[in-house]
This record gives structure tokens, C-alpha cells and sequence, in this order.
């Protein structure tokens, strides 16, 4: 043995340090067979003292499960998706399981190819949000195929069949509109979000479906799309165009932060002329100048439902009704939309 390398600790060295069989140790750590309370104990708590480690790899052949999820995300760079993280790994380890995470960049390549490593990993499950690009579900059907539980968080696509977790994009929409026209604003710009995603969509719904209920017409020239390259440039050039806007929905905090910035460089001022509200919560919201008000989604949530669901077919005997559960949002009121009202709504 190398020098300063700590010994492994197998089954056969509890059953001699406890003076008892090699099956009677391996009943009483995995809580099985007949063996009184006293032994058992007896041998845990030798296993303790002595360091003893189970063998993942030798009992995952033996139960044919590695108690292990794979989980796939567009990124990490948004905060967002690691409070996400944070809720499925909550869950995960309450009930002894681990995860092997793969991001996709949203690249449908990069998607495939973290299907196919989670895969040949032999992971129980996974829990996936979608590829921004991803135009081709193959390689989740084939996921499914091969009977491991898919369930899907953030966002729907209507071309796979599967569990849902999402949040209230359109309620959270709706909402964030409707307070920037209760105080005061009518001519209120919509930033879009990215192409091929529901949450896109979801959130464009709300801001018009808000406009409506407000018997506000809605104005196609009010909804902003535009690549990353030259952003700014391009929203400060439109709102030279509109004088007349006085309010601002943007599909991200991010992109409510450009709207300020724009402003600031075109000379109107954030909220007096114009309000704006983000979303997601991000940390910026709060380092801003000024602050930002955003829709929060609750997304640690949405992590801890979409692996409660995942477990729960893991554990079912049965195949579970495919079922879409949607988590309520809210919103916090900071500087940017109205100085007057804090909180949350």
C-alpha cells in the first residue's frame, strides 16, 4: 500500500471486527432481513468508527439503480438557474441521491450530446430545461424510449410528451404590465425574449393580454426585437423614434437593464419619464441605479417539484399520469417602475 493512502474499509472487515457473517452485515446496513436491534446497531456502529464507505458502483449492479439524476441546463450564468439547482439538489440528497449536471449553452448539439453522456452514465432519470436553439427532440424520445423518467422544468415544447414544471410566465406578464399601467404609463414597450422558447411567448401574451384588459391597443411597433450584437445602439435609436413611450416591459432583468442604460444616454429619466420592470430577480436588479422591479418566479420551487415528480416515478411501481404543475409568481417593486410603491405584490 502507498504511503499515506487510507485503506478502504470493505463489508468483510465489519463482519470480523463485529464477529459475525458477511450477510448478516450487508442485512443490517441495507436495513433488510431478519437481525435483532441490538446487532444492528452493534454494526453500525463499528461501520462508524472503522470509516466504512458503501460501494455505489457494486450496489447499483446489485439493484440495478446508480441513484443518480442527470440534469441538463441551458446555463450557469444566470441566477436563475442556480436557485433551480439548488431546489433539485435539496431533494436529491434528502432522499439519497446525487446528480451529474451538463449545460447545452442552449445548443441543440451540445443538448444531444449531454443526452448521450448522462445516458451511457446510466443515470435514473433526468431533469431537463430545454435548448433555446433545440429545433429536433430525438434525442429525448430516445431517452424515453430506453423507459428512463424524463420530467422537464421552465420550459414546454409541445412536441415532447413528458411532466412540466414551470412557472406562471404569462400570470407573472400580466401582472408586471398591469401595475406599470396602474401607474400611469399607456405607451409601454415590450423587449422580447429569444425565439423557439415558451417562456418567450408566455410572457409576450401577458403584456398584450394586460394592454387589452386595459382597452390599451396593441402597437407592433411596441415590441422589441433585436439580436445581442449592437443592442443598445439599436433600443437607443428606437426610443429616439418614440418619444412617447413611458413604460417598459422587459422579458429579463437584463434587458431591463439595457433599457436604462438607453434611456440614461438618450437623456430620460428612470422612473419619472419612463418605468420599468424586468424579470426574474436577478442580482443586478438590486445594484442598479436605480433599482430595477422585476417578477419573481420562485425558481429554487421549481427545482424541488421537478425532482419530487422525478422520484416519485422513480419509486412507482407504476407509470405516473404525465402532468404539468405550474408555480405562482409575484413581483417586487424597486425604484425603477414607481418610487412611491415598495414591496411585493
Amino acid at each position: 500500500m502507498e504511503k499515506g493512502k487510507k485503506r478502504i474499509v470493505t463489508i468483510k472487515d465489519l463482519a470480523k471486527a463485529a464477529e459475525v457473517s458477511i450477510s448478516t452485515v450487508s442485512k443490517a446496513l441495507n436495513g433488510q432481513g431478519k437481525i435483532s436491534q441490538e446487532k444492528r446497531k452493534k454494526i453500525m456502529e463499528i461501520a462508524e468508527e472503522l470509516g466504512y464507505r458503501p460501494n455505489l458502483h457494486a450496489k447499483s449492479l446489485t439493484s440495478k439503480t446508480t441513484f443518480t439524476v442527470g440534469v441538463i441546463l441551458p446555463e450557469f450564468n444566470h441566477y436563475f438557474f442556480t436557485l433551480i439547482l439548488a431546489g433539485i439538489e435539496k431533494i436529491l440528497h434528502e432522499n439519497g441521491y446525487s446528480m451529474l449536471i451538463c449545460t447545452s449553452n442552449g445548443n441543440e448539439n451540445k443538448e444531444k450530446q449531454a443526452c448521450r453522456t448522462l445516458m451511457e452514465a446510466r443515470v435514473d432519470g433526468m431533469l431537463v430545461a430545454l435548448a433555446q436553439e433545440s429545433l429536433n427532440f430525438t434525442h429525448f424520445e430516445e431517452v424515453a424510449a430506453s423507459g428512463t423518467p424524463l420530467v422537464f422544468l421552465d420550459r414546454i415544447c409541445e412536441d415532447i410528451e413528458g411532466s412540466y414544471v414551470v412557472s406562471d410566465d404569462f400570470g407573472g406578464a400580466y401582472k408586471a404590465v398591469k401595475h406599470l399601467i396602474q401607474n400611469g404609463a399607456k405607451n409601454i414597450l415590450h423587449l422580447k425574449g429569444p425565439d423557439n422558447i415558451s417562456t418567450t411567448f408566455n410572457r409576450q401574451m401577458g403584456y398584450t393580454e394586460a394592454l387589452k384588459a386595459s382597452d390599451i391597443m396593441i402597437n407592433k411597433d411596441f415590441i422589441f426585437e433585436q439580436e445581442k450584437k449592437a443592442y443598445r445602439k439599436a433600443l437607443k435609436r428606437w426610443f429616439l423614434q418614440h418619444p412617447e413611450c413611458d413604460g417598459v416591459f422587459a422579458f429579463s432583468d437584463y434587458l431591463a437593464f439595457e433599457a436604462i442604460k438607453a434611456l440614461e444616454e438618450v437623456g430620460k429619466k428612470v422612473p419619472q419619464e419612463v418605468a420599468i420592470i424586468g424579470y426574474a430577480n436577478e442580482p443586478i436588479c438590486e445594484y442598479t441605479t436605480p433599482s430595477i422591479s422585476t417578477v419573481i418566479q420562485n425558481p429554487e420551487e421549481i427545482g424541488k417539484t421537478a425532482a419530487t415528480f422525478l422520484l416519485n416515478e422513480l419509486k412507482s411501481e407504476h407509470k405516473l399520469e404525465i402532468q404539468t404543475h405550474t408555480i405562482s409568481t409575484r413581483l417586487k417593486i424597486r425604484a425603477s417602475s414607481k418610487k412611491e410603491h415598495k414591496g411585493q405584490v
